[in-house]
């Protein structure tokens, strides 16, 4: 998938050494076909070997931490990748953008809607920074006749050191689910579902002492909630 995007806008699909870096995918629109697969992205950062490094990383879950799953990466298959200025329209057939086993990614200033899975991923990986995001299941400003059944979640952090930066979610059942340590969200507003529909802004699933920083951010009728694991 990713491949076939990054020949779409001229990029290689990978150099020499099968490792990509440097490169932009900016301006414009994708939207899923009506049989886009359900369980795929718009845009996957993302090889077959990093689905191999998932499932070993799975493997050791239950032995180690987080952080320590993450410092079984040796070597990262993306590096320094720019998407700016794109509208992703999922067509309630699957998620936005994928980021897997990837370090410095930019994901910028993207309008991400009708998801039914995830707006934004980010699995394994190291310092992916999102600023300037507008995320929705659902295209609506706030009262919404259907919001009961608001699904999907706006940005899914299962990574360390990442950065969410002047991001608004505003329809998805949870708006930020975190599950790695390390990272930090400021002046995020989620207003994607009101907790009396069992909606949250931000999920906190952390395995112990993990340092997260929630800066100046607004929970907009919808709450917080914290799960600690081992």
């Amino acid at each position: 998938m990713c491949k076939m995007l990054l020949a779409r806008w001229g990029l290689p699909s990978e150099n020499l050494s099968g490792y990509i870096w440097f490169k932009q995918i900016h301006g414009g629109t994708l939207r899923a076909s009506d049989d886009f697969p359900t369980n795929r992205y718009l845009i996957e950062l993302s090889t077959s070997a990093s689905s191999a490094l998932s499932t070993n990383k799975e493997k050791i879950k239950s032995a180690d931490s987080l952080m320590e799953e993450n410092m079984f990466v040796s070597s990262y298959t993306y590096e320094d990748i720019i998407i700016k200025d794109l509208m992703l329209d999922s067509n309630y057939r699957g998620g936005g953008i994928s980021v897997i086993n990837s370090l410095r990614i930019t994901i910028d200033n993207c309008y991400i809607v009708h998801f039914i899975t995830n707006g934004v991923l980010v699995k394994s990986g190291h310092e992916t920074y999102i600023p300037n995001l507008f995320l929705g299941q659902h295209i609506t400003a706030g009262r919404n006749h259907n919001v009961r059944n608001f699904s999907g979640t706006g940005i899914n952090l299962m990574g360390n050191d990442n950065a969410i930066t002047d991001v608004i979610i505003f329809s998805a059942q949870i708006g930020v689910m975190v599950s790695g340590q390390a990272n930090v969200l400021t002046r995020v507003h989620c207003y994607n579902k009101a907790t009396g529909w069992d909606g949250t802004g931000n999920y906190l699933r952390l395995p112990g002492l993990t340092q997260t920083c929630i800066i100046n951010c607004y929970m907009d009728y919808t709450g917080k909630q914290f799960e600690r694991y081992h």
